[in-house]
Parts: C-alpha cells; structure tokens; sequence
C-alpha cells in the first residue's frame, strides 16, 4: 500500500464503503493504499503476462506496510510515495490493527470464510531484526514470530494458513537472509443464490488469443446490481454475507480486454462500483464460466518500475525501523517480494487464497435480459464495508490452470 509533495499528486481514491461501519480515515487511507497500488501492480503485470492473472491488494499492501513501517530517511521516503501512502508510521500500524481486527469478522456464521495471518520468520541473520521491531509486528499486526533455517517452515506455514491453496511461496532463502515478512489471505464464500449444477453446460468462450473453445459455463435467472457503460458492462455478485460480492466487469468488445486494462483506474473502478451500488436489481440470465485463475510473480521489478529504488539497494537502503540502528544504511535491504494467488469460482461459491512474502537481507443501469460472459473479463472480490479489495484479476481463458 503506499512522502508528501510527491503524493499529493497521485490520486488516492478508495472504493466506496457502506456508511455506518465504524471506518475511520485512517483506515480508509490504508484501504487507499492497498487499492492503488495493486491496480498500478496489476497494469504492469497485465503488460507483461498474457495468462490469467490475479493478485490479492490486501495481502500485498499488508506486507508491505510490515516492511515500510521499518524503513527510515530517503527509502521510508521513496516507499511511501510508490505506496501511496500518506500517513505516519504510527497511524498506519494503527490503521492495519483496527483493519485487521474487522477483517477477521467473516468465520463461517454465514458460511462465508475469510482469515488473514501476518508472520515474521527469522532467518539465518535473525540478530539484526531488534527486540522493538519485533514486538510492533506482534502487536500492531498480530504477527505470528517463527524461527526457519530454511524455506520449509515458512512454505508450511503459508500452506497452513491458506488451507493448503498455495503450498509453496519461496523456493530459497538468499545466502545472508535476515528475515521474512508473511501475509496469508484465505476466503470461502457461499453465493447468495447458488448456480444449480445441472444448468451448467459446455458454452463457447473467444479466448485472448481469438481461439474459440467450449467451457463449462453455469446458469442462473436471478436479480442482480447491473451498470452498462460506453465500453463495458458490470455486474455484481452477492455472497451470504451481504458486504462481500464479486465484480464482473466485461469489455462489450470480445477482444476489448486489453483496452480496458489500460484505462484502468481507481477512478474508473469507484465509478462502477458507484453504479452498481446506486441501481437496483435487475433481473437476468448469468452465463458465467467455472474457472480457477492463479499466478505467482516476483513483484521487486514491477516496485522499481513504479519508482521504489532504495529499498532493494545493498549500500543504500535504510530499514533502521527494523535493525533499531541509527547507522543502518546498506545494513539490510529487501531482497526478494514473492506473490501467490489463487481463485476458483463455481456453483457454490468462490475459493480462493494469496501469499506475499517480503525477505530481507544483508551483506555478509439499462435494463438487461442476458448477462453472457463469453470473452475475457476481469474481475474484482471486495469487501463493500471497507472498500477493500481482496482479490482482483482476469480471465483470458476459463481453462487455464498455469
């Protein structure tokens, strides 16, 4: 999620949220964070990888914070500005505590499930994370504080907490690692109204490529928030618990995707959530394709492409926040960023989980009858309270399965 003069020029837009929860500002610039960022990450990645593509804005902007909230000087800095993150470090750790805290409030009472852990696992270099840097993720994040000497308990940890959706996060630890920042974000939900199995039938889909395929694609007469606007179309998907839903966001053009992911923006994103939220359901035929959509990625180029330099540098980086050392210049630095994410949608409902992993290191709407999603389409799993979103992505292709 993530100085000042240089922020104040980049737009810092949330989704809206419902009135009357109980979020704060703070929190809502959080949410900000994690959202903008995610969206400017998404773009790149979309440029560079043909494949379906998802990503988890709350789970990178969590771990993320857990580094910036180390970082000191020039690279607190620059990581504040690529993260669009306008608060101090102590308002942010209070924010992501308190958003943390209502997170956590979906544990299956409706049979929607959505947990989210935050761990600090300390490596071969573990002196050099001081007692003060440890206790502030303990408290503030609710960090889970583990001893690894290699990447083993860290993979089961992540499997652990993501019900064994992503097994493996990191494949090696660096040879002077230090330590591992964790995010680890798992979600079941149940529809409101649930596809009946027996509609669902092989229906065409243009793929990214322009090929046709035959996909199992689900059926389902019911009334849903719709909006059709100049080069898309959008519908939303409640699940039990009313401030969950999925955002389908469909280019009218079958080979439009590409198009719309380069206007992209959080304003264009607010602006469809705005109508959906504001137009009352419709009733229509969903043709919806299952599919499962996943993708891992090294997110250090993409941050340094946004413009964060400092935090990746052997001899100039500053996380004295984390050695509690006043001349911690060049002393630790992040060495890798590793994302996961996954998401299966079907008749039920919707599955899905996403891991980030930071390691430091030193030296030594019109009315609608039919709602066919038969091309690509991206897609948006958000939390309407906070205006959080989970889990966002596309879909060129139904049947890929990386």
């Amino acid at each position: 999620m993530i100085g000042a003069v240089a922020l104040a020029l980049m737009p810092l837009l949330a989704l809206p949220c419902h009135a009357g929860t109980g979020i704060s500002s703070d929190e809502m610039a959080v949410i900000r964070s994690c959202n903008e960022t995610a969206l400017q990450l998404y773009r790149k990645l979309a440029r560079e990888d043909a494949k379906n593509i998802v990503i988890s804005p709350y789970s990178i902007g969590t771990a993320m914070s857990m580094a910036l909230t180390g970082a000191r000087d020039g690279t607190e800095a620059e990581m504040k500005t690529v993260l669009n993150q306008a608060l101090s470090r102590e308002k942010m750790d209070a924010a992501n505590q308190k958003l943390l805290e209502k997170m956590n409030r979906f544990q299956g009472a409706s049979g929607d499930v959505l947990s989210i852990a935050n761990g600090l696992c300390l490596t071969t270099d573990s002196a050099l994370v001081h007692r003060d840097y440890r206790e502030l993720l303990k408290s503030k994040y609710h960090a889970e504080i583990f001893d690894a000497p290699d990447v083993g308990p860290i993979n089961r940890w992540v499997a652990a907490k993501t019900k064994g959706k992503i097994e493996r996060i990191l494949e090696e630890l660096s040879a002077n690692s230090v330590c591992v920042l964790l995010n680890a974000i798992y979600f079941k939900g149940i529809w409101a109204t649930q596809f009946d199995k027996k509609l669902t039938q092989p229906k065409p889909f243009q793929t990214a490529s322009g090929e046709m395929i035959s996909v199992p694609t689900m059926r389902l007469r019911a009334s849903f928030p719709c909006t059709q606007r100049e080069d898309c179309a959008a519908l939303s998907m409640p699940y039990k618990a009313a401030s969950l839903a999925m955002v389908i966001i469909l280019p009218n053009e079958k080979d439009g995707l590409p198009k719309l992911e380069k206007t992209l923006s959080m304003q264009t994103l607010r602006s469809i959530v705005d109508d959906l939220g504001g137009s009352k359901p419709t009733e229509v035929m969903l043709n919806l394709p299952r599919f499962k959509a996943a993708s891992g990625a090294s997110l250090i180029r993409p941050f340094q492409a946004l413009g964060m330099k400092l935090a990746f540098s052997a001899s100039a980086a500053d996380f004295g926040g984390i050695t509690g050392r006043a001349d911690a210049r060049g002393l630790i630095w992040i060495a890798q960023i590793q994302h996961k994410a996954c998401l299966e949608v079907n008749e039920e409902g919707s599955e899905a989980a996403a891991a980030t992993a930071v390691e430091f290191a030193t030296k030594s709407v019109p009315r609608f009858t039919e709602f066919r999603v038969d091309h690509p389409f991206c897609f948006l799993l958000m939390d309407k309270d906070t205006g959080a979103i989970l889990f966002m992505g596309r879909v060129n292709n139904p049947l890929e399965t990386r």
